[in-house]
């Protein structure tokens, strides 16, 4: 099974703006502190491959129900 690829800092962030998300709400959301939300958003570090993926499901739930409101 592929693994899928680490979000870029672009991609974290504009993630967490879709959701409407201060980052402390998202790194509690992702049980992390939000020092570290804040690194990889300003590039100095990048999430790993489990919260890489935690955050790809956030983005998949989050389309999900953009769809089925559009309805």
């Amino acid at each position: 099974m592929k693994k899928p690829a680490r979000m870029t800092s672009a991609e974290v962030r504009a993630l967490r703006k879709r959701l409407k998300l201060t980052q402390a709400a998202l790194a509690n959301t992702l049980g992390i502190s939000e020092t570290i939300l804040s690194r990889w958003e300003n590039n100095h570090s990048r999430p790993g491959n489990s919260l890489s993926a935690a955050l790809r499901r956030l983005q998949a739930e989050h389309r999900a129900a953009r769809k089925a409101a559009a309805k």
